[in-house]
């Protein structure tokens, strides 16, 4: 597609001639609809003719790296400077300023471009992100840029704190291409998924664990790639080279952690199964564009592991902390605090000791994030994971399955099946026990609920989890006795014929 056609920058259109040093721009655009070559043939043209100077900042070296690819080709090296957050926070701001914030350095640019913006809540956990943040806020002369696909949470706080003037362009998401959801809670499904894959069709997971992510990998090798993190120390040695060539997946398996959540374009129709089971929803619409949307495309299935209100809970345990810490040593006066051993016990992700004033301070950037991430999980526990994400996702006429409902489904119908064969039949001992270990290993929740892991389930027990559980129309007797031979004790099930009017 022509850039020119694309939504973001037939949406702006000659506006951004019109906007003013000082200005801030706040594009919320989805994945694919032109925010890159907004910047790199539109605005970087436009600076270009007038001699003016942009400094475009990333949140990935991967997409440090395509942006310094588009500059190059484009011939803008004298109007872009390309980096990333980390290296403008840790050399810009502190190395080259002589001083902990000082935002006269940003004053020599036109334009600050931030993309990918939502680093500054999701990548918060140092002070350095917190103080990088204020320093373009306050730069007076740039226009300043901040673009993300995931924008509501970050462009909440920027409206808050931006003094200047703000326009603001927001393109809607389009998971139109989504098939079908399916949720699952096993991981066995997922693996019972990968097995059954045709030849000719793809899947790509993304994990929140790396480790399950190598496991399958390992399992799986013949025909896998496996991505993540290059600085990981644990798994770098096992990354697979060229797992993406030409925005292709090379192997029919690809699983990953969230390093590839940004920058990575898979644009391969053969990717017909996404799976995705991060609990933390910014990350989660990130991993989900990087499968595009195609000219004819037919779409894929989307797999998303259905996490527990338990689950959630207990990933939420840590923010909930944090905040106990913040109100304990920060607004709680009578608190006398001991520097070194917060530093040393509490491993705060949101308080820290200004290099400035030496005082404890509050991170806002990674408190706002925590604050956030609690919002976020109790809404979700409300409602349900599924239910949670269905909404966010804003998908309608797609169809939703349940994988694990549609598991049981399966086990019941084979149950009624073999109950229908064993009607009249004197069930004895071994035959009691087979039925309830069908039952007990076989269908999902049973085990739980009734704590009768291995036991042979009596005759009372059994029909009421028939016909109470599983609504199967069928009657279990009350034990019974031979009255010949060996004596032995059985049971007879019955089908239950309901009255017709």
């Amino acid at each position: 597609m022509n850039y020119k056609e694309l939504p973001l920058v037939k949406e702006i259109g000659e506006q951004y001639k019109e906007w003013n040093t000082g200005d801030s721009i706040l594009i919320g655009a989805s994945m694919g609809s032109g925010k890159t070559q907004f910047i790199i043939k539109v605005l970087a043209d436009y600076a270009k003719e007038n001699n003016k100077k942009i400094l475009l900042i990333s949140n990935r070296t991967a997409l440090r790296n395509e942006n310094d690819n588009n500059i190059k080709n484009n011939e803008l090296e004298k109007n872009i400077l390309s980096i990333n957050y980390q290296r403008f926070q840790s050399e810009y701001l502190i190395k080259c300023n002589n001083g902990y914030m000082n935002t006269k350095l940003l004053e020599i640019f036109d334009y600050i471009v931030c993309d990918e913006c939502h680093y500054f809540l999701t990548d918060s956990w140092t002070e350095i992100t917190d103080v990088s943040y204020d320093s373009i806020i306050l730069s007076k002369h740039p226009i300043k840029i901040f673009m993300s696909a995931t924008y509501l949470e970050i462009f909440e706080l920027l409206k808050e704190d931006i003094k200047s003037p703000i326009k603001t362009y927001n393109i809607e998401g389009d998971f139109s291409y989504i098939n079908k959801i399916v949720f699952y809670k096993q991981q066995e499904y997922v693996e019972n998924l990968i097995e059954s894959l045709p030849a000719n069709e793809k899947l790509i997971y993304f994990s929140r664990k790396l480790d399950i992510a190598y496991e399958l990998h390992n399992k799986y090798k013949d025909n896998s790639s496996f991505v993540c993190s290059e600085g990981n120390k644990n798994y770098n040695e096992f990354i697979t080279p060229n797992a993406l060539d030409n925005n292709k997946l090379t192997n029919q398996l690809t699983f990953t952690s969230t390093t590839w959540d940004n920058v990575i374009n898979i644009i391969d129709s053969d990717v017909k199964h996404v799976v995705i089971d991060i609990d933390e929803i910014v990350t989660f619409i990130q991993c989900l564009g990087r499968r595009r949307k195609l000219k004819n495309d037919t779409g894929f299935i989307l797999y998303i592991r259905n996490w527990t209100n338990e689950e959630l809970n207990r990933h939420s345990f840590d923010y909930r902390n944090e905040i106990v810490l913040v109100n304990k040593y920060l607004y709680n006066t009578e608190t006398t605090l001991n520097l070194k051993r917060l530093n040393k016990v509490s491993n705060s992700k949101c308080m820290y000791i200004s290099p400035d004033t030496k005082m404890l301070t509050l991170n806002k950037l990674a408190f706002k994030n925590i604050q956030n991430c609690i919002k976020k999980y109790n809404k979700a526990m409300e409602v349900g994971w599924d239910n949670y994400i269905i909404k966010i996702l804003k998908i309608e006429n797609v169809e939703y399955v349940d994988f694990d409902e549609e598991i049981k489904k399966e086990q019941i119908s084979k149950l009624e099946l073999y109950l229908n064969s064993i009607i009249g039949i004197k069930l004895f001992n071994e035959q009691q026990q087979e039925l309830s270990n069908m039952i007990i290993k076989e269908i999902s929740g049973i085990k739980g609920k009734y704590q009768v892991r291995g036991k042979k389930l009596n005759p009372s027990t059994l029909e009421t989890i028939l016909r109470d559980e599983l609504n199967l129309k069928f009657a279990v007797s009350k034990p019974m006795q031979e009255t010949t031979g060996k004596r032995r004790r059985y049971i007879i099930i019955s089908r239950i014929v309901e009255n017709v009017a």
